[in-house]
Parts: structure tokens; C-alpha cells; sequence
């Protein structure tokens, strides 16, 4: 803490700044002023110095008071404290008016201005940490997890009590990624989960918003760490980064790009809370991409050929759907199979007689079903649903899949 005292008494400032030391050792005291001229001046050469100003009320030129209302209006920061020869009542109440941080009344105790300084220790020390936590929230939002690593200073600030706190014993990292649209934050209840991850293994959360990202520090046993995990992913309907790459293989195994991934990852986040069924989110998210889809099976300024399904083997179709934990499935019998592969031959036997690329065109809800059911004997064939196409698109059917 430095200070600065000001009376225009000699040796009553030698013995202030002698109580000062005696109060508090670590303290510094930066010079000591007749009146409040020279402390004025004193500031105006070393600005953003001093902590603390203890000063007299009268003293020649400016007196404490007026030094002290000065201060306060210019928002200086500097702790006063009034020292005064007189118990008054009026003295009193302007200097608590100009914030002024205690009132002593000579002789001053050692007790009492030590008690005085670390009340303005303990103000100093709390409003620091409150505006750290703040600045530290603050750069959370620009910064990320690689570059607070890499970063000595942001390491020193953000990891190392997190790693001292834990006797810097072995780490886990869990990065839960939001693609929602609204700030993870304002979701109090995947906020209270997370909270609930945390705190049993000791760890800590960082919320990056730059990139809406999630990183955990967590502490513990491996296998118990992953088991709730699990958990909060099944407790926050999200996606596990399993099912998002189940999804991408899926478009890639029919040729789709992913390069959009910002569509993608928002198409997810709209129905992750209704389904975690990864071949039903890979339809949601191939009718996102219809644009994309629409410019690699259609030209455009030309009218495609494609083959059609037949309504009534669409509704045979979908009517042969079981639903289990592990996914959907077909039962059709294997006759009706047969019967349905040679009619898919003969009718994209015609489109290749055109020189045309083999493109069925089905509903959407029968879509994954009809491409599951064909890709073992037809592995080639184009499987698109009327949700994939543009509107703009023309297209000429040459012929229709039966039973």
C-alpha cells in the first residue's frame, strides 16, 4: 500500500508516517506535504501512485477538506483518510460526503489506523478480484482453450490455480461443443448440468462464446468421469461427437459434401431434442442441403430424367418399418424384395439407355429405407426425396418402380 500524508505540522507528519510502518510493515509511504497544494503537484508528477492519503483538515493554501472534495470529484481512486484535532459534527459529515474512506480524531491509535487501513486493504482487495473476475469473463469470450495454453500470462491466470488447486495431479479434458443458436449460458438448465459435472471432480469450467465451445477440466477416475459424462449428454439432449460423425458418414457414403457444415450442425441442434436417431437427423439434415444436392443430380436449364416409386409400394414399404432401441429395420418378405430389385433394374435400365445417371425419385419419409434397401445390388443409385429438390428444378419421369 503507498501513502501520502499531508499537515502542515513537521513533526506530526514524521509520527504519522512512523504509525503508518507500525500498522502495516509492507507499507510505502511516498512523501509527506505541508498542505494540499503540494500533495495536488505531487500527484500531477506521479499519476496513478499512491493508494492512501492521510491528511490533516487545516492546513495553509488547501486545507484536507477541500483536498479531499477535490479528489473525489476528479474520481482519483485514492483512499482519504481525514486526521483532525477536532470532534466535529460538520467536519465529519462533508468528509463522508466527498468519500472519504474513515474520519480519525487526534491523537490517532495505533489500533484504530490500523484497523482503518485494512478496511481499505480489504475494499482494495475485494474490488480487484471482483474487477478480475470480470476482465477474466471478459476475455473468455475472445479467447480459446489452445491459445490460454499456449499464452504464459492467460496460463498463469486461468490454469495454474486450477492445477495447484489439484496438486497438479492428471486431467481430463471434455469439450461439449453448442449448436444451438442461443448463447449456451442462457440455457439455465444445461448450465446447472454442467455445474453438476464439474463440482464432483473438482474441476473447471471455461465457456469460450467466440466459439459457443464448453471446456472441462475435470479431476478423477477415468471411467467414472466418462460414465457421467454419458450422462449429461443423455440429461442435455445433445448430440455426443460419435453421432455427429455418424452423421457425416452417412452424407459422404451417398456423395454429399459436409463442407457446409454451419447448416449441418444448426439442422442437428433443431431436432437433437426430438430424435438421437442419427439415420432420421441425416434425412433433417440432406432436406437442409437440398441446394447442394439439387446442383450435383440436376443441371439447371435442363430437365432431368429420374424414375418415380409406385405410391402403394411406398406405403408397403413403410408398413414393413420396425422400430427397436438399436434402430429400424425392413421385413419385407424376401419374395417382395426380389420382386422389387427387378423392377429398380428395369427401370433404371432405361435412364442408362438415355445415357442418364440412375436417380430415384422417392418421398422423403420412405427415402433412407428404399436407399438401405437397394444399395446392396445397386450400390451406384442415386436415392433422392422431393424435400431434396429446389423448387427451380424440372424433372421427367421415364418410368416407376412397382411390386
Amino acid at each position: 500500500m503507498k501513502v501520502l500524508i499531508a499537515d502542515d505540522e513537521y513533526y506530526a507528519r514524521k509520527a504519522m508516517a512512523k504509525k503508518v510502518l507500525q500498522a502495516d510493515p509492507e507499507a510505502e509511504i511516498l512523501g509527506d506535504f505541508e498542505n494540499g497544494v503540494q500533495v495536488l503537484e505531487y500527484l500531477e508528477a506521479h499519476p496513478n501512485e499512491a493508494d492512501v492519503l492521510l491528511t490533516d483538515v487545516k492546513m495553509p493554501e488547501m486545507d484536507g477538506l477541500y483536498l479531499a472534495q477535490y479528489l473525489f470529484e476528479q474520481e482519483s481512486g485514492i483512499e482519504v483518510i481525514i486526521i483532525s484535532g477536532y470532534n466535529e459534527f460538520e467536519y465529519a459529515r462533508k468528509a463522508i460526503s466527498f468519500g472519504v474512506s474513515n474520519y480519525l480524531v487526534k491523537p490517532v491509535q495505533k489500533e484504530e489506523l490500523k484497523e482503518a487501513l485494512d478496511k481499505i486493504s480489504r475494499g482494495r482487495k475485494k474490488y480487484q478480484a471482483k474487477m478480475q473476475n470480470i476482465m477474466s469473463k471478459k476475455a473468455l469470450q475472445f479467447l480459446s482453450i489452445e491459445e490460454i495454453a499456449t499464452h504464459e500470462d492467460w496460463k498463469k491466470l486461468f490454469l495454474e490455480p486450477v492445477f495447484q488447486r489439484n496438486d497438479n495431479s492428471v486431467f481430463y479434458m471434455a469439450v461439449i461443443q453448442s449448436i444451438t443458436r442461443e448463447d449456451w449460458t442462457a440455457n439455465s438448465k444445461a448450465e446447472k448440468l454442467i455445474q453438476r459435472l464439474k463440482d464432483p471432480f473438482l474441476g473447471e469450467w471455461f465457456y469460450f462464446k467466440r466459439f459457443q465451445e464448453n471446456v472441462l477440466l475435470l479431476f478423477g477416475d477415468k471411467t467414472a468421469i466418462v460414465t457421467e459424462l454419458n450422462s449429461f449428454v443423455s440429461q442435455a439432449k445433445l448430440l455426443g461427437l460419435g453421432d455427429i460423425q455418424k452423421v457425416l458418414q452417412n452424407l459422404l457414403k451417398e456423395g454429399i459434401s459436409v463442407r457446409d457444415l454451419v447448416t449441418i450442425f444448426e439442422t442437428l441442434a433443431d431436432h437433437a431434442a426430438a430424435t438421437r436417431d442419427t439415420d432420421i437427423l441425416t434425412e433433417y439434415v440432406r432436406q437442409s442441403l437440398k441446394r447442394a444436392i439439387s446442383n450435383k443430380y440436376f443441371p439447371m436449364n435442363e430437365t432431368t430424367s429420374v424414375v418415380t416409386l409406385d405410391p402403394s409400394l411406398e406405403q408397403e414399404i413403410m408398413g414393413s418399418v420396425k422400430q427397436t432401441e438399436q434402430g429400424a429395420y425392413l421385413t419385407l418378405d424376401p419374395e417382395k424384395t426380389k420382386r422389387i430389385i427387378t423392377s429398380v433394374e428395369s427401370e433404371v435400365g432405361k435412364l442408362e439407355k438415355l445415357g442418364k445417371n440412375p436417380i430415384v425419385i422417392t418421398s422423403p419419409i420412405v427415402r433412407m429405407y428404399f436407399k438401405r434397401l437397394t444399395e446392396e445390388y445397386y450400390r451406384d443409385l442415386v436415392v433422392v426425396s422431393y424435400n431434396e429438390i429446389d423448387s427451380n428444378v424440372e424433372l421427367q419421369s421415364v418410368g416407376m418402380v412397382t411390386a
